[in-house]
Order: C-alpha cells, then structure tokens, then sequence
C-alpha cells in the first residue's frame, strides 16, 4: 500500500507495510551480516519504496560494529539528507543516464 507522499522524496507506508519493510530489513542484515564482502548498507535505490529515511539511515549507521557497513541512505537520488538537516549515510551518489560516458 503506497499512498501520496508528504514530500516528494519519500513515499507513506500503511503501518503494516512499514512493519514489513523493517521485519525484511532486520532478517536480511541478520543473514548477511556474516559476509565481508558486503562494505555498504543500501536501504533505497532511486527512490523506490523510500520512506522515512532518516530513521533508516540512522539506524543503519547505529548498528553495533560486527553488523556495521557504510551506508548510502538512498542510492541515485532523493537524498533527503541534504540542506539543512546535513548528509545521511556516509556517501552520496547520484545515477546520471543523460551524459556521454
């Protein structure tokens, strides 16, 4: 369930959808937490499905060391951190398809 986002970054989530997205989010770290070569935690891509990033982001970069990785908060754009607020995650990055390689 999506509806109309607050802003134009981020999507809301029914409470239950939310849920699901943490409950995903949690087991996956839980599995993969184990493989060295995962260096970065990327929660959103291009802006599909991202909600309340901050708090992801936040609580991605509060992991305890064995689970921690660097964290693009949300990968291509709507990186809601800019401005005011300061960065979030430890990298930004944007998808550029219009330019010449």
């Amino acid at each position: 369930f999506f509806s109309p986002p607050e802003r134009f970054d981020e999507v809301r989530r029914s409470p239950e959808s939310a849920a699901l997205y943490w409950q995903e989010l949690t087991a996956m770290i839980e599995q993969l937490h184990s493989f060295a070569c995962i260096v970065i935690w990327v929660p959103f891509n291009e802006g599909w499905g991202q909600f309340d990033t901050r708090r992801v982001a936040t609580w991605l970069a509060g992991l305890p060391p064995s689970r921690k990785r660097l964290v693009v908060a949300a990968s291509g754009w709507n990186d809601v951190g800019l401005g005011n607020l300061g960065p979030l995650g430890d990298i930004f990055d944007v998808h550029n398809y219009e330019a010449s390689p």
